[in-house]
């Protein structure tokens, strides 16, 4: 049978046996395609499974760096905000952030 899986020379071996006994044919045959399907669909599973590892993985990779980069612009965000409390009061006042925004193009980046 394993000869017949990887089809090494199964023909040799199995013609022989089915010319003297040809009901032999009726489980040769039937096997060689189950065989064939199931070889089939374990190279198809493998592969589906590979793709959705990675499919995965790319999606995790692509979640992390939106997490830094919401981070870095909610960092930059904050500095432009404790740049534009002039007197240091800890609060930010509209005419403070509007000088802010129209005095400093950094401050201008930042917040659009």
């Amino acid at each position: 049978l394993l000869q017949i899986t990887s089809q090494d020379s199964w023909a040799s071996f199995v013609r022989p046996m089915v010319v003297e006994h040809w009901y032999l044919a009726l489980y040769f045959f039937p096997f060689y395609g189950i065989m064939i399907m199931v070889v089939n669909n374990l190279i198809t599973a493998i592969i589906v499974e590979t793709s959705l590892d990675t499919a995965k993985a790319d999606r995790e990779t692509e979640r992390m760096h939106n997490i830094k980069d919401t981070q870095r612009k909610l960092q930059d965000v904050e500095k432009a905000i404790s740049k534009a409390d002039g007197d240091c009061s800890g609060t930010v006042t509209k005419d403070e952030m509007m000088e802010a925004y129209m005095g400093d193009p950094i401050v201008r980046m930042k917040v659009d």
